[in-house]
């Protein structure tokens, strides 16, 4: 675990600095975005971000058609309002909640293409998905009312829905238990994989412990534990598989660091460390499990690293080399954090989780 390293008396401007690549020579190398800023020991690096195929595809090759009848122009195929956002095998998955359909962007390959509504599998408003390890897509639809279950051609598998669940918005899965947020009843929903029947349910609307007040997110851990974002409660809890509140992150109301003014998604790593995104604040929180606010990135604007309304925020650590090539030199990425932006310049922005490796402080520190 890692000592705290905000510096409370700092703004949300402040949280950033870039750091050229050739220091000390004529050449202007890319620049590189940490947080917290040098001389501060970085923990976070801004990576990439994009909003559109041609921000992350691969040179495209010209056929013969292609100059007789023109080529499409694939640069407008671009998100337009993403929210929840999922990574599986180099490939991205965005609700974008403008279009209504899922945005797929293959990363490894350089492709783009959209999941939608068809004759046989209806998509209105699709707000968060999970993507399990057999690539099976879970979508909560708000306006269904359900949740869309896929597989990995998008043939539907399954709907889950009952009398509980009348407006979900957060869908997380672990082992055999699909674990479904309802904003509007202000609980959780179980379903089992499989026979896709609601096991049980826990919380109502209130703001004691083991209650929720507008939970809008959710995500589970290693543990199976889950942790509910409450946009009306202002605050993150932690409860076991079974409902039982464990802890509650956050201080409440307002707009200083550790305080939540417009609370989104959440996200929790190995360690237990926990991602919040606020929409208001245009950044994303990081607590331990103390409660204690290790550090904050992000910060409203254009600029690369910034985030302008913050929608959804997910760990990864199977898609590390995909983005390595981003990564400054001598700085090593444990894992990916990825994060929404409802508008903006990046869509979608990657931020790797790291630390500098021994040997180039005094390359980066001159």
């Amino acid at each position: 675990m890692f000592m705290a390293l905000l510096l409370f008396s700092s703004c949300w401007g402040c949280a950033a600095i870039k750091a050229p690549k050739n220091q000390g020579t004529e050449a202007s190398g890319p620049e590189y975005v940490f947080f917290p800023p040098l001389p501060e020991e970085p923990r976070i690096q801004f990576l990439t971000g994009f909003s559109n195929y041609n921000d992350f595809a691969l040179p495209e090759k010209w056929s013969f058609k292609d100059f007789v009848i023109g080529k499409e122009d694939l640069g407008k195929r671009r998100v337009e309002k993403p929210y929840g956002v999922a990574i599986r095998d180099g490939i991205i998955y965005v609700c974008d909640t403008k279009k209504n359909v899922i945005n797929v962007l293959d990363i490894a390959e350089g492709g783009f293409r959209n999941i939608r509504s068809e004759k046989k599998r209806k998509i209105v408003k699709p707000i968060n998905i999970a993507v399990s390890e057999n690539g099976f897509k879970y979508i909560a639809d708000t306006m269904l009312g359900e949740v869309i279950v896929l597989d990995r051609d998008d043939n539907l598998v399954a709907t889950l829905k009952s009398e509980d669940v009348k407006k979900p918005t957060g869908v997380a899965v672990y082992k055999d238990k699909i674990f479904v947020v309802c904003i509007k009843n202000c609980l959780v929903a179980v379903f089992e994989k499989g026979s896709w029947k609601q096991l049980y349910t826990f919380g109502k609307k209130g703001k004691k412990p083991g209650e929720f007040y507008l939970p809008s997110n959710l995500t589970v851990d290693g543990n199976g534990n889950i942790y509910v974002s409450e946009t009306g409660g202002y605050r993150i809890q932690k409860l076991t598989a079974g409902g039982t509140p464990l802890k509650i992150f956050g201080q409440g109301l307002g707009d200083s660091p550790g305080e939540f003014a417009r609370l989104r998604g959440v996200a929790v790593d190995r360690e237990g460390r926990v991602y919040c995104a606020d929409a208001m604040n245009n950044v994303v929180q990081l607590f331990d499990q103390e409660n204690r606010l290790l550090l904050f990135f992000g910060e409203a604007g254009e600029t690369p690293g910034c985030l302008t309304l913050p929608a959804q925020v997910i760990v990864d650590y199977d898609n590390v080399a995909l983005f390595e090539k981003y990564a400054s030199p001598g700085f090593k990425v444990e894992y990916l954090v990825i994060v929404t932006s409802q508008f903006g310049a990046r869509m979608v922005n990657v931020y790797g989780f790291g630390r500098r490796t021994i040997g180039v402080e005094s390359d980066m520190d001159e």
